[in-house]
């Protein structure tokens, strides 16, 4: 794009934003601040592994294995 073209879509100048259109935006949109997502504790990783089908499909397959000692 254009410089020109982005300066428009944006709304601001090379200069930037006034003090009062910055003061509107901040209002408007809130603080340009990227919210961080709490971790999840390694054993709920592990368990949410299990919530897949082809896994617990394998696991069977294992099991099955040993049950009928076919090795």
């Amino acid at each position: 794009m254009p410089l020109g073209e982005v300066y428009a879509g944006l709304g601001t100048t090379a200069a930037g934003l006034s003090e009062e259109e910055a003061k509107k935006r901040l209002l408007n949109a809130g603080p340009n601040i990227i919210q961080e997502h709490q971790r999840l504790p390694r054993l709920k990783i592990l368990l949410n592994q299990f919530r897949n089908p082809l896994i617990l499909i394998l696991i069977l397959a294992g099991l099955l294995t040993i049950v009928l000692r076919e090795w």
